[in-house]
């Protein structure tokens, strides 16, 4: 049985400070779940990791070229996004990926910055419809989930990756691990396919106990 407990990094985005008691799959990667619907002993990546990286994602968008350049009379910004890319040790089901990737670009502050920059947000509908499914999440008004919209002027694409040190305080078992997440984002430019801007995000997780727990 492991003791997690999620650490920032240093220099990182987001303060992380939770502890959770679990264990693993057979085959190391962490046993999917719906985002929000972790059980309290579960040790799988949860939504409020994400969220807790909202703000920093936030303020690098803001503070971006891209943004800094725009006001609320530019030309019209039509950004859809992409399910998050999951490239970590755990598993995340389709639905979930849509919901990470939801729950950052609803929120309030994003959305501020959005409408304050004439960036619209088009959420694909079926996948809009499959969000509110699995995890009762509500797009706001300013999201358009139009079936035939306008077509896109850009896409925003978001991946996570994982990577995993193992400490050893003797010669026969190893008492702590540490994930390393990292988030990464990029909005595309449909017609130039330019990367417009780039950002990342990262914390980190620490267990103790048996690693083969």
């Amino acid at each position: 049985m492991r003791h997690r407990v999620f650490l920032p990094m240093p220099g990182a985005s987001a303060a992380i400070v939770l502890a959770l008691l679990s264990g693993c799959a057979p085959d190391g990667r962490q046993q999917a779940a719906p985002f929000g619907a972790e059980p309290a002993r579960s040790t799988r990546l949860r939504s409020s990791d994400l969220d807790l990286t909202i703000a920093a994602t936030v303020q690098q968008l803001a503070a971006s070229p891209f943004m800094t350049a725009r006001t609320a009379s530019s030309p019209v910004v039509r950004l859809v996004p992409r399910g998050l890319e999951n490239q970590s040790s755990d598993r995340i089901s389709v639905a979930d990926q849509w919901v990470a990737v939801s729950r950052i670009l609803f929120d309030p502050g994003m959305q501020r910055l959005l409408g304050e920059k004439n960036v619209i947000l088009q959420m694909p509908p079926d996948e809009m419809s499959r969000v509110r499914r699995v995890s009762g999440l509500v797009a706001p008004d300013s999201v358009d989930l139009r079936a035939d919209p306008e077509p896109a002027t850009h896409i925003i694409k978001a991946v996570i990756r994982s990577m995993t040190r193992v400490g050893s305080e003797t010669l026969t078992k190893s008492n702590q691990r540490k994930e390393t997440f990292v988030v990464t984002y990029e909005i595309t430019d449909v017609a130039t396919r330019q990367i417009v801007w780039a950002g990342e995000t990262t914390f980190a997780r620490i267990a103790h106990g048996l690693v083969a727990d």
